[in-house]
């Protein structure tokens, strides 16, 4: 039987300080051995093991991924854009977010509460491939888009990486 997921009040319950030093060390590395971790928290591999299976099983780790250097794959520019939407149904909201969510250089999507209705952090290899995607989303969904507003990103100073 699979675990239960827990809600996030157990899930903070029940992390003791090996746990947060599990999830610094995997945060900085995800790929750090077994070995490794174990010896860092002075913990047998075993229990280590344990404890990793324990934090997916419960939902505090959703994944084990890498941090690319888009400008090393040719992708030069990284934009937000902030969107204001209108007249919205629920059918043409997930229309836009699951278009969004195709899209392969979309890199970040989130709703948000604001001015906004959705931020968008998109890849490109020049302005010229920015202004097209630009274009392309705001004619595909003119009908629900009221602002629209690009900033190009110059430098990215932290991704998700912090101290519980």
């Amino acid at each position: 039987m699979a675990a239960k997921k827990l809600d996030e009040q157990e899930s903070l319950s029940q992390i003791d300080e090996k746990d947060r030093k599990i999830l610094t060390i995997l945060a900085k590395n995800s790929r750090e051995t077994l070995v490794n971790i174990a010896k860092e928290i002075r913990m047998s591999v075993d229990g280590t093991r344990m404890r990793i299976k324990r934090l997916v099983d419960s939902g505090v780790i959703t994944g084990f991924t890498i941090l690319r250097s888009y400008k090393r794959l040719g992708y030069s520019l990284k934009a937000g854009v902030l969107v204001k939407l209108q007249n919205l149904s629920e059918e043409s909201l997930n229309s836009f977010i699951n278009y969004l969510k195709k899209y392969p250089k979309v890199i970040v999507l989130n709703s948000i509460a604001g001015d906004f209705d959705v931020e968008i952090v998109i890849i490109a290899k020049s302005s010229s491939d920015l202004a097209k995607f630009s274009k392309e989303i705001r004619t595909k969904f003119s009908d629900i888009i009221v602002d629209w507003k690009v900033n190009i990103i110059t430098e990215s100073h932290k991704v998700e990486e912090f101290e519980i």
